[in-house]
Order: structure tokens, then C-alpha cells, then sequence
């Protein structure tokens, strides 16, 4: 492309052949890209070159490219194989690059960029594996306290229904109490009312005072006890009684 062809200096052109006025036009593009070289014409040499011939242009030793010249290629010198031993210790005898057989640093900057690159997502990779780790054990701890609160929440449940059913039992005993008593106090102070609406019994002052009347007769009683003795009897018996209902 042309934004790499813009910046070089070094510029080796093989023969063109034109035959359209597109392929002319090319040609003298081409041939206006070099130095002009006052001994022939650059468009007319790119088009007359043969196998082996090309147009070069190098930079001096100032840095300014130099004039368009025609130039011999010479032919490869190489093979498509593995070179013996020999040639191979011959050639590199006579490279010119003797300082760079010794290795100084073999680690090249592709290396050391990619072994920080490994580093920075391993690292990357162990913190999204702590912050993955973290959740999870918030998680877990959200959850435990979420069954632990339903846990508290449900033996609070059943503390407070047991409450309530020994509360409704004590209250339910009470009542039972309360009725037992409540009816023991009836039957005592119905007991009391039948007592006190009994007739009175005359007494012997008033059959005496008077000259007409005759004194009552007395029956006999089987086991030979008095009428007085029997009632005073019944009454201890009655608030015996009462006194029992009255205390269960």
C-alpha cells in the first residue's frame, strides 16, 4: 500500500509491461518514484529490462537517495535442503556476524511480555476465584441465618402454644374449682335457707302460762334420746357437712 511505500528509501523496481493506457499510466508512476539519472529515461528502462535487470535506488552515506541506476540481479545462491556441516561452519566463519554467535540474552521481549501477560490473568483468575469464594460464603452464611431465624421462629411458635395450652388448662382447672366451690356455697346456704324457714317449736313457758292448754306429748324415741339432743345432733351434723363441701 502506498502508506508503506511513502516511507522507504531503498527501491528496487523489476521489469513492467504495458500494453493499455491504464498499464502506461502505472509505468510512469513508477518511473517519477525514482531520482532521475540524466544518462537514460526511467519510463523507457522499465519496460526494455530483461530477466536478471532491475532499477535500484539505495541511500548514500548522507542519508539521500541516490540516482536511478540499471542494475544486474544476481541469481540465489542457496539450496532447498539442509546445508552440510562443513559449508555451514564456512558460511558462518565468513557472515561477518561473529559478535552475535555468542548468546547475551536469550529472553526476547515477546517472552517477557507474554510470561506478565500469564501472570496478570492468573492473578486476575485468583481474584475472581476469592471474590467467587467470598460470595459463596456469604451466601452460605445468609442461608444459615435464614434457618436459623425460622428455626428460633418456629420453636418460639411452639413455646408459645405450649404456653397457651397449660394456660387454657390451668384456666379451664380454675373454673372447675370455681364451679365446684360455687355450688358447694349453693347447696350450704340453700341448706341454711331450708333451716331458717322451718316453723319455730312452742316452748314450754307458753303451754304453762296458759290454764287451757295442754302440754304437748312427748314421743318416745327408739334409742331413748330427746327431741333437743337429735336437733342439736343434726345441726352439728349440717355444719359438719357444709363446713366439708365448703373446704373441697
Amino acid at each position: 500500500p502506498d502508506a508503506v511505500l511513502a516511507p522507504l528509501s531503498n527501491r528496487v523496481q523489476h521489469a513492467l509491461r504495458a500494453y493499455t493506457p491504464a498499464e502506461l499510466k502505472a509505468v510512469r508512476v513508477a518511473a517519477q518514484a525514482f531520482r532521475a539519472n540524466p544518462a537514460f529515461r526511467a519510463e523507457d528502462a522499465i519496460m526494455e529490462l530483461g530477466v536478471g535487470e532491475a532499477l535500484t535506488s539505495f541511500l548514500d552515506e548522507q542519508g539521500v537517495p541516490t540516482i536511478v541506476q540499471r542494475t544486474k540481479i544476481v541469481c540465489p545462491q542457496s539450496l532447498m535442503g539442509a546445508p552440510e556441516p562443513m559449508a555451514r561452519m564456512k558460511a558462518m566463519l565468513h557472515d561477518g556476524m561473529e559478535k552475535y554467535d555468542d548468546a547475551a540474552d536469550n529472553l526476547s521481549a515477546y517472552e517477557v511480555l507474554t510470561e506478565q501477560a500469564d501472570a496478570a490473568a492468573l492473578e486476575k483468575q485468583r481474584e475472581e476465584e476469592r471474590l467467587a469464594q467470598e460470595r459463596l460464603a456469604a451466601e452460605q452464611e445468609k442461608q444459615r441465618a435464614k434457618e436459623e431465624a425460622a428455626e428460633e421462629k418456629r420453636r418460639q411458635k411452639l413455646e408459645d402454644e405450649e404456653r397457651r395450652r397449660a394456660q387454657k388448662l390451668e384456666d379451664e382447672e380454675r373454673r372447675r374449682a370455681q364451679k365446684l366451690e360455687d355450688e358447694a356455697r349453693k347447696s350450704w346456704r340453700m341448706r341454711r335457707a331450708k333451716r331458717r324457714r322451718r316453723p319455730p317449736r312452742p316452748s314450754r313457758r307458753s303451754w304453762k302460762s296458759s290454764a287451757s292448754a295442754k302440754p304437748p306429748r312427748r314421743r318416745k324415741r327408739p334409742n331413748g334420746s330427746s327431741p333437743r339432743s337429735r336437733r342439736s345432733s343434726s345441726r352439728r351434723a349440717g355444719r359438719s357437712s357444709s363446713a366439708v363441701c365448703w373446704a373441697f
